[in-house]
């Protein structure tokens, strides 16, 4: 799903760039782990709080691992200073929203100065259902320089939930009107169990609207629908 080195245009096709400080991610050529380039982001030396954003572009995963490799100071990031991190999350909407999911720092797999390592994330059990954008968070003041290479997500996209429908899928509701979806459940092959799903609504111009879904199972019956109007305004 993603496979990015770096090596074209910057930041890659696709991805956002979102910084704080005129120090910020850029192609580099001075220490790459494969090819020609690596993205990397100096310490600000003018003492600014970096904040830091790369982000990939958006996916619907059902299950996914991520790896990518990295490298910083250990000496400036973590054991004698926490000057700065490299914080890696799942994006949920816009980046730095208070539903983004904290996955890790990349410094812990850092082992010496400035040397490669590599970070690998299963992404399954974070999943929060729905579309998400891997993050790629340098965070610093007086920190070190940090670089990222080879970025790998495998994994599959989710798209439609076999036991749930929309009725109608699309439409227009005027400002200040309403009109009614039903939402269907369909129980049929599955076992017992609790199914979790996100129903997104795609709100343009406006955020888009994401409403937690979950089907409880509790007990093999015949096909069965159980509809639930929803109502947009």
């Amino acid at each position: 799903m993603i496979g990015e080195g770096f090596e074209d245009a910057f930041p890659p096709t696709g991805w956002e760039l979102q910084s704080q400080s005129p120090w910020t991610w850029e192609q580099d050529s001075s220490n790459p782990h494969t090819g020609a380039y690596l993205a990397s982001v100096e310490y600000d030396e003018d003492l600014n709080d970096q904040n830091e954003w790369l982000v990939t572009p958006e996916f619907n995963l059902s299950e996914g691992t991520l790896s990518f490799w990295s490298f910083g100071s250990i000496y400036w990031c973590r054991d004698t200073y926490d000057n700065c991190d490299l914080n890696i999350w799942l994006v949920v909407d816009e980046i730095g929203g208070s539903d983004d999911i904290f996955l890790q720092k990349a410094d812990d797999d850092w082992t010496t100065n400035w040397e490669w390592a590599e970070t690998v994330i299963d992404l399954s059990s974070h999943l929060p259902g729905g579309m998400v954008r891997i993050g790629f968070q340098y965070v610093g003041n007086d920190g070190a320089q940090v670089g990222l290479d080879d970025v790998v997500l495998d994994g599959l996209e989710g798209g439609d939930i076999p036991w749930l429908s929309e009725d109608p899928t699309a439409g227009v509701v005027p400002a200040g009107e309403s009109v009614e979806v039903i939402i269907g459940y369909d129980a049929t092959g599955l076992v017992i169990g609790d199914y979790l799903a996100t129903l997104r609504i795609k709100n343009a111009p406006a955020p888009n609207l994401d409403l937690p879904v979950t089907l409880h199972v509790v007990d093999e019956i015949p096909v069965f629908y159980r509809y639930l109007p929803l109502i947009l305004r």
